[in-house]
């Protein structure tokens, strides 16, 4: 269960000191943050969305996800972002004999604090709602609150990697097995960002 999040993090470990070592000049004479100080960033993202249903008997369920990120800058350590996922890879649970395939679209607007500085760090509040689609039972839209924390390391005055944990809005029932309980879903993921003046 725990094989995509563990590739998920040795990706970014293994992308940011090889690019860090490329563009270690970069880094050693620039401590001010330039993408912050920039006005609009793109991104794209990569992950796995954990989905924790509180039902006796079932697992956690693992989907894989891609999107992207817009976002304009208010000043040097805040800005505006919007955020979508969609599913690449459906999760599936073997619940009591029955194989059900789980596809879960996420879209959020998060309001962005960071640090300054090749190394930085970020978290996110903002309003979100997850589609997801069950196989044989049907689509359902949850609206909430998502958090988000996360470390950036800038590699050129255009270019960041990060590195992202993100809690979305947990659900008051998860009745697709019959059962009533508590879903929590979670997405850690690597993002790419470019910005631009």
């Amino acid at each position: 269960m725990k094989k995509k999040i563990a590739a998920v993090v040795l990706t970014l470990a293994m992308l940011v000191p090889a690019s860090s070592y490329a563009a270690g000049s970069y880094r050693s004479n620039n401590t001010t943050s330039v993408i912050g100080s920039t006005k609009v960033y793109l991104g794209v993202k990569y992950g796995v969305l954990t989905i924790e249903p509180d039902i006796s008997g079932a697992d956690n369920i693992e989907v894989d996800n891609l999107g992207f990120m817009f976002g304009g800058h208010i000043n040097d350590y805040l800005s505006l972002e919007f955020d979508y996922t969609q599913t690449v890879s459906a999760g599936q649970e073997d619940f009591l004999g029955s194989v059900t395939k789980v596809k879960t679209d996420t879209t959020g607007f998060f309001l962005v604090a960071r640090t300054t500085g090749a190394v930085y760090f970020k978290g996110r509040v903002g309003y979100t709602w997850i589609d997801q689609h069950v196989s044989g039972q049907g689509s359902d839209r949850i609206y909430g609150l998502a958090y988000s924390a996360g470390v950036g390391f800038e590699l050129s005055d255009t270019f960041a990697l990060e590195g992202e944990y993100t809690i979305y809005p947990k659900t008051d029932e998860f009745d697709r097995f019959g059962s009533a309980g508590d879903l929590d879903t979670r997405f850690l993921s690597v993002n790419a960002v470019w910005s631009y003046d």
